[in-house]
């Protein structure tokens, strides 16, 4: 059904739309009844997690992840699984500048061939469960807490990671290499630039030089 995609599940039953690779596994009055049915924990347990319900079948996947052969360049981004029900509640996000704009937030480590190596779902002030910072890293704010979490599992390095301005400070960069031994690149808002833009040309300065002009500024005091 992931791949061979219709408008309504059950239209791979139907005598006009039959897809035989599904209807001749059950009928469709049996597909409904475990549809119906399908639960991965007990529900008669309480529980403040608010993935509750799919954190198993989760972590089940993100360890399948881990096991995969690491590359030594990543990427560390958002990324939607498109959903425009109205049961999630506060879960359901929305972001603009996203192919699908609705749906459940993850923050992903992918390699340059695309593949996903490890992932954790957006729970607002609940996303890091099971997950440890120092006290110092506590104080960097969630965007650096996301990328910290996600190259906690990286195992060889060194390895270079690619993040854009919603993550990206001259602390963590700082972080990432002294304490994990990651190189790290990205993006970064003009506030956190701690100073360096008193010596960088301003965005019109750089404009009046034309397309590809750069400035390049280093500092050694860490």
């Amino acid at each position: 059904m992931g791949i061979v995609k219709m408008p309504s599940y059950r239209d791979y039953w139907k005598k006009d739309l039959r897809y035989h690779l599904i209807a001749d596994v059950m009928s469709l009055k049996r597909y409904e009844q475990i549809r119906q049915f399908l639960h991965f924990v007990d529900n008669t347990q309480q529980n403040d997690d608010r993935y509750f319900k799919v954190r198993p079948i989760f972590e089940v996947i993100r360890q399948n992840c881990l096991k995969i052969e690491e590359e030594h360049r990543y990427s560390v981004d958002e990324m939607m699984v498109p959903y425009k029900g109205t049961r999630a509640g506060n879960r359901r996000q929305y972001m603009a500048k996203k192919p699908k704009k609705w749906g459940f937030k993850i923050f992903v480590r992918a390699g340059v061939s695309g593949c996903v190596y490890d992932f954790i779902p957006y729970a607002g002030e609940d996303t890091f469960r099971n997950h440890y910072f120092t006290e110092y890293e506590n104080s960097l704010g969630v965007g650096a807490k996301v990328v910290i979490a996600l190259c906690q599992s990286i195992q060889h390095k060194p390895a270079v990671v690619y993040f854009d301005n919603f993550f990206s400070s001259l602390e963590l960069i700082h972080l990432l290499r002294q304490e994990y031994g990651i190189f790290s690149l990205g993006t970064i808002r003009e506030n956190r630039l701690r100073g360096c833009q008193e010596k960088l040309p301003s965005d019109k300065e750089l404009i009046k030089k034309g397309r590809g002009s750069s400035k390049q500024i280093v500092h050694d005091s860490f």
